[in-house]
């Protein structure tokens, strides 16, 4: 899935900040925090206040932690964990945290996100809710790449698709495309099979 203009904006920033963010496969949160609390630490990384400005509690910080309540909050309604902003994520589902990695990847507002197996190890109403808030997000205009071995879900969510096989890239283009692409028939179904379906297919 792709945005064209953010991928272009991506390449005007700068280093000490590219506006890239990601999730990983395994789901990392701070049980003892809250949703909200948790979201407001993932903002540290990017809101540019320093560790002395921290330990003097001074404007500069008081506006950063306001402003990334906020920002937490609105992340937290569009993931759809509003009701749960003052629970400790030790409550959360398999399916929830991964809602909450993908809202605090968020947090720094970035053009492009990795995410990295989003629906593994997810049931399939939760897979669908997580397709709604990608499908939120690429329409505010993030660029997302998805790493997923779930290819239902990339098939019908994504606009253009590469396959890799053994970390080699052995197709790319239209999920039509990738579908009836003979190297990745033969590569996710066997040579024989993938055989069969050529013929059947003429």
């Amino acid at each position: 899935m792709t945005a064209a203009p953010a991928l272009l904006e991506v390449r005007g920033l700068t280093k000490r900040y590219l506006g890239l963010t990601r999730t990983f496969q395994t789901v990392r949160a701070y049980d003892e925090l809250t949703l909200l609390e948790n979201l407001c630490v993932a903002a540290q990384e990017s809101d540019g206040v320093g560790w002395l400005q921290a330990l003097g509690r001074g404007s500069r910080l008081r506006r950063a932690e306001a402003a990334a309540e906020a920002r937490g909050r609105d992340l937290l309604a569009t993931v759809g964990l509003t009701e749960y902003a003052g629970a400790p994520a030790a409550i959360l589902s398999y399916g929830q945290r991964k809602l909450l990695a993908i809202a605090a990847s968020m947090m720094a507002r970035p053009k492009l996100v990795v995410l990295d197996e989003p629906v593994a190890g997810v049931n399939p109403t939760m897979i669908r809710r997580i397709e709604e808030v990608i499908h939120k997000l690429n329409a505010e205009g993030v660029t997302l790449v998805i790493v997923e071995h779930n290819v239902d879900f990339i098939m019908s969510l994504c606009r253009r698709v590469i396959v890799l096989e053994a970390g080699r890239k052995i197709a790319e283009g239209t999920p039509g495309l990738i579908r009836s692409d003979p190297r990745v028939l033969a590569a996710y179904l066997g040579q024989t099979r993938a055989a069969e379906l050529g013929q059947g297919c003429r």
